[in-house]
Order: structure tokens, then sequence, then C-alpha cells
């Protein structure tokens, strides 16, 4: 590299020369995506509708003195809010309404739900 004169021609063997010792040095982690429905009542839509408040949102912030899309925003906040609170409470009250067919099974899932060990 050093006795090259070209200098496009030292540069690709520099790059080739990082490439190696990365390749030799280092080594390849998989990387798991995130799981960002958490919550088991989450469901798609609901994720994508949370998403789309979030950047309406970020928007709002760019804009504060956006009368309309202040008004936007607060109308479909509170919408998505609202079928938050009955997505989830549909969840849980269709879940115990499972489990309580089996005091057993009842317990169990209401020492999960609440994150209880014994």
């Amino acid at each position: 590299m050093l006795e090259c004169e070209d200098v496009d021609g030292a540069f690709v063997q520099f790059v080739e020369i990082l490439k190696n010792a990365v390749n030799q040095f280092t080594k390849e982690v998989p990387v798991r995506a995130r799981n960002k429905n958490h919550k088991e009542w989450v469901t798609e839509e609901l994720g994508r509708l949370i998403q789309s408040k979030n950047e309406m949102y970020r928007r709002l912030k760019k804009d504060l003195h956006n009368g309309t899309l202040e008004n936007e925003y607060a109308h479909f906040r509170n919408r998505v809010v609202n079928l938050i609170e009955t997505t989830k409470n549909n969840y849980y009250r269709s879940r115990f309404e499972e489990q309580n067919k089996s005091p057993e099974a009842l317990w169990r899932w209401l020492g999960e739900v609440t994150n209880s060990k014994k």
C-alpha cells in the first residue's frame, strides 16, 4: 500500500485490508427485533393507531402554533385512548370468563396478570 503511487489503488488496498481485519477479529451476532407488543391485548391494528398518534404528536411538537393540527391530534388521541381502554377491558373480561371455569386456572392466571410470586 505504501509503495503504490496511485491514490485510488492505495485506497482500494486499504479498504481490502480493513475488511479482512474486521472479518478476522469480529464475529457476527444476530440481533433480534424487539417485540413492540409487550401487552397481550395490543392488536396489530391498535399498534398502528398508537404509532400514528405518536407520529402526529411529533409533528405537533414541531409546529406548536398549528391550531388545526392540535385539534386533529386531540380528537385522534382521545379516540385511540378510548379504543385502548375498550380493547383492554374486553381482553381481560374474556380471559376472566375463560379462566373462571376452574378455580386453579383462575388463580394461576390472576398471578400471571398481577406478576405475583408465591
